[in-house]
């Protein structure tokens, strides 16, 4: 499922699924990107949010530790300008 998804709508699953204590990111450059960014969520409860996420067809995420909280991205959902203008 998560192959029909793009960047908007996945961003939107992330919207909906935000709790409380979560920050949705539009701007993530995680490991080895190399300055692109992507769509992810900053949380205290990863695996929680994991699930939530697959439950809804969003799937293929990475975790980095941020201190207090964990960040769940999906590298393939990049928001740089020119990644989503030129469709790669």
């Amino acid at each position: 499922m998560s192959d029909e998804l793009d960047t908007e709508k996945a961003l939107q699953i992330l919207y909906d699924i935000q709790g409380n204590d979560d920050s949705v990111r539009e701007d993530y450059s995680g490991r080895g990107m190399m300055g692109q960014t992507c769509i992810g969520i900053t949380t205290p409860y990863p695996t929680r949010t994991i699930e939530k996420a697959a439950e809804k067809g969003l799937v293929g995420s990475r975790v980095d530790n941020m201190g207090m909280d964990m960040i769940i991205y999906w590298p393939r959902f990049k928001t740089n300008e020119e990644e989503i203008r030129h469709g790669t």
